[in-house]
């Protein structure tokens, strides 16, 4: 988290005061997520710009992460979150894990543990999400992306 937050400025007035953040990981299929994402915004009346989605992401290599707003990027189980919310109007973090080789199959490929060799490049990609995802709160999506994404 230190590594994001001491690459960019920091603001000069912080966007907003986080009191509670709802983390939640869907305990169905990922590609069906949208119930899930639905029900928490309902239940809890929680705006959808202030809803954060992490992703994997098949087109990114391991370790690489990006923030984006609106659409799905292709993302199953976030079509899903659109469809069921009624609005692309959604902040998700891409974060990479690893490329298809030719022929591999897809379904396989994300459910698959990663190699051991590949242990601290996972922890710095979860270091910097959590660190993204804090920045987010913080400062809004649009400051994020611009600092985030270089």
């Amino acid at each position: 988290m230190e590594e994001v937050l001491a690459q960019v400025e920091q603001p000069k007035e912080v966007k907003t005061i986080v009191a509670e953040v709802i983390l939640a990981k869907p305990t169905k299929f990922m590609n069906l997520s949208g119930g899930c994402v639905r029900a928490l915004a309902s239940t809890y009346n929680v705006p959808f710009e202030n809803i954060l989605v992490l992703v994997d992401d098949i087109a990114f290599e391991l370790g690489k992460s990006r923030l984006r707003y609106g659409g799905s990027g292709g993302q199953k189980g976030m079509e899903d979150i659109i469809n069921r919310l009624g609005t692309e109007k959604i902040a998700r973090l891409r974060i990479g894990v690893g490329m298809l080789r030719p022929g591999e199959d897809k379904a396989s490929f994300v459910l698959k543990r990663f190699p051991m060799e590949s242990a601290q490049t996972i922890s710095d990609v979860t270091d910097n999400a959590a660190g993204i995802a804090a920045m987010w709160m913080e400062c809004g999506t649009m400051y994020t992306m611009n600092a985030a994404n270089k």
